[in-house]
């Protein structure tokens, strides 16, 4: 034993260093840990729990409202993001404000009550076309998953006030 205590005496610096050298590779180490840890975690956490019971098809749903709306639209875009839908309607321009609500009414009816409850749905209706009363476009209505009912945004008058 007091051998290996006089070799260490006699090496202090080879010690120190080697014991720096030792510590700096931990450091490293745990920093590129740090850095490169894949968190197996999702985007949205544990909010999409049951997003497999409500999966909506996103074609089919689209085909759906066109069916549903008729002759008042000129296209449509269905996008679902986590448990938020999103619906963009394009109207074309004979339809008034008070329509293009009742027909983004009417694409809600079209959802079965399980989605409706699992999922929030955002309808933007745009009017490509210049008309008297395209300024009251677009308009943007939310559905809270827990409400029956659709929140507008502020009605426009045409008015630049």
């Amino acid at each position: 034993m007091k051998k290996i205590l006089n070799k260490l005496r006699k090496n202090k610096l080879l010690v120190l260093f080697s014991i720096l050298f030792l510590l700096l590779i931990a450091f490293c180490v745990k920093v590129i840990i740090i850095f490169t840890e894949s968190d197996e975690v999702a985007i949205y956490g544990t909010r999409l729990e049951g997003i497999d019971k409500v999966v909506i098809n996103e074609k089919d749903m689209s085909k759906k409202i066109i069916e549903k709306l008729g002759e008042d639209i000129d296209n449509i875009d269905f996008r679902t993001q986590g448990r938020l839908i999103n619906i963009i309607i394009n109207v074309k321009g004979n339809i008034s404000r008070d329509a293009a609500k009742e027909d983004a009414k009417k694409t809600i009816e079209e959802f079965s009550d399980d989605e409706k409850k699992y999922y929030d749905i955002q309808i933007f209706v745009n009017k490509k076309e210049q008309t008297e009363d395209s300024k009251q476009f677009p308009i943007i209505g939310y559905k809270h998953h827990e409400r029956s009912d659709i929140s507008w945004t502020k009605d426009r008058t045409g008015n630049d006030e």
